[in-house]
């Protein structure tokens, strides 16, 4: 007897957001927040843009159309509910002037 592997024929509920879908206004629009998010967070200016461009843009892959809406609402809650220990970790990430 033949044991044949389990698949399912039932459609997803939810697809992701195709590639093509994720277009540079939105991804523009979405790094714009996060970087003046991070930048309230941490002070901290001498990121990388355009590797933030590049990883944002494969973030936004995996989130549905429906969602990216969103995203930039739940970006700024998710950084407000954290900001006291991001704060205090950026705090201590700085280097101290008497170390330099």
């Amino acid at each position: 007897m033949e044991t044949r592997p389990v698949t399912s024929e039932s459609e997803p509920t939810s697809l992701p957001t195709p590639v093509d879908q994720v277009g540079e206004k939105q991804v523009q629009h979405v790094l714009a927040a996060a970087e003046r998010i991070f930048v309230s967070l941490t002070g901290y200016t001498g990121f990388d843009r355009d590797l933030s461009q590049e990883i944002l843009a494969g973030v936004l892959k995996s989130v549905s159309a429906e969602q990216q809406h969103a995203y930039v609402r739940q970006l700024e809650a998710f950084a407000e509910a954290g900001r006291e220990p991001a704060e205090a970790h950026a705090r201590a990430l700085r280097p101290v002037a008497s170390d330099l």
